[in-house]
């Protein structure tokens, strides 16, 4: 008798070959889904950091006015508007502003938590991941410090000349 089709043995072997590949395929990309989420962490500290650096800096290149962007609602709708602060705030005015300016320019913490960006009262290390200090330790300096992963964070000084 000539039969035609697979044994039970084998199509057993094969779901078993495509588990493992699955399990591995899934475990790979948990990885680097959280590699990507480390990453754009980094790099929003960059931007953020060097962002306070170039307005401080137009400041001290003798502008009168820093425009930043900020929600407002005007009853049933929100929209963004932009707001004025002068150069000869202190720098804890202008790390208000700025922590309003990236909210309204759609920073988002990679990590899923909410917002990215926020001005502190008190020096300490942000709550989570993705997480993005500014504190001011003086009217000139302020400390941008950012949760990158577990007990990773990373800190730089900006000062206002």
């Amino acid at each position: 008798m000539n039969q035609k089709g697979f044994t039970l043995i084998e199509l057993l072997v094969v779901v078993a070959i495509i588990g493992v590949l699955a399990t591995v395929g899934v475990l790979a990309f948990q990885g680097f889904m959280e590699r990507a989420k480390i990453n754009s962490t980094k790099s929003q500290h960059k931007t953020v950091v060097n962002y306070i650096q170039t307005e401080f800096q137009r400041c001290s290149l003798g502008e009168d006015y820093l425009t930043y962007k900020k929600w407002q609602s005007t009853g049933n709708e929100w929209n963004i508007i932009e707001t004025s602060v002068l150069c000869s705030a202190d720098a804890d005015i202008h790390a208000q502003s700025i922590d309003d300016h990236f909210e309204a320019e759609g920073f988002a913490n990679p990590f899923g938590y909410g917002r990215a960006v926020e001005r502190v009262n008190v020096d300490m290390d942000p709550t989570s991941p993705g997480f993005t200090n500014i504190f001011c330790v003086s009217d000139k300096q302020c400390k941008i410090k950012t949760h990158i992963h577990g007990y990773r964070f990373w800190t730089d000084m900006v000062t206002k000349e």
